[in-house]
């Protein structure tokens, strides 16, 4: 999966991803609608891994969407 590739090649799959910041806090794949999940500094992106590229409209505030503050 994306994410167990990610655990070992996180660096070089930054560098293939136009908008993607370097240096991650975290990232989970979501097998329910098969898009990776990347997180830093209060704020997400979303990956969709089907068509290798990020969604637009992203970044956006962990806050306000995961934990509807």
């Amino acid at each position: 999966s994306l994410s167990r590739y990610l655990n070992k090649n996180t660096f070089v799959f930054q560098l293939a991803v136009p908008g993607l910041p370097h240096h991650m806090d975290s990232a989970m794949t979501w097998s329910g609608n098969k898009r990776t999940y990347f997180f830093k500094d209060g704020e997400y992106w979303r990956f969709d891994d089907g068509w290798f590229e990020l969604e637009k409209g992203y970044p956006r505030s962990i806050a306000a969407i995961w934990m509807k503050c």
